[in-house]
């Protein structure tokens, strides 16, 4: 029995001894990989940017916008359309207007009729009696 004895004790000192190794080897395993290099964090969601102003040269009702909240663009991609409508009416505007200068120039370097002298003094006169009228109290 002796000998029974003296080896179940030398197998636990054994045991024992493979257990501590092992909880080292463990320890040690562990503490290697929190002083490893540390690695890329790798997540799902969205990234908000900052928020960026947006202002045109003309202001104006917006007719399209032809890209989509959170779209990639580039430098000259148009963002939105804005109703040209009073723009077109004010170039519509100033095209008739240099129309009439132009032709006022055409009549002034053909020369003056003479009833159109006549009648430029006639209201010269008209404008002087309103004048007149109006100092009279």
């Amino acid at each position: 029995m002796r000998v029974f004895g003296a080896a179940l004790r030398w197998w636990r000192g054994i045991v024992v001894v493979a257990l501590i190794l092992a909880g080292v080897l463990l320890g040690y395993q562990a503490f290697r990989n929190n002083q490893a290099a540390p690695r890329a964090l790798s997540v799902t969601g969205t990234i908000e940017a900052t928020q960026v102003e947006v202002t045109p040269k003309y202001t104006g009702r917006i007719v399209t916008l032809p890209v989509q909240e959170g779209a990639q663009v580039q430098k000259g991609h148009l963002l939105a359309a804005l109703d040209d409508m009073e723009l077109q009416a004010e170039v519509s505007r100033l095209q008739a207007a240099l129309r009439t200068a132009q032709a006022q120039l055409r009549d002034l370097l053909a020369g003056a009729r003479k009833e159109e002298v006549e009648e430029a003094k006639a209201s010269v006169e008209r404008a002087r009696a309103q004048l007149d009228d109006l100092m009279a109290g």
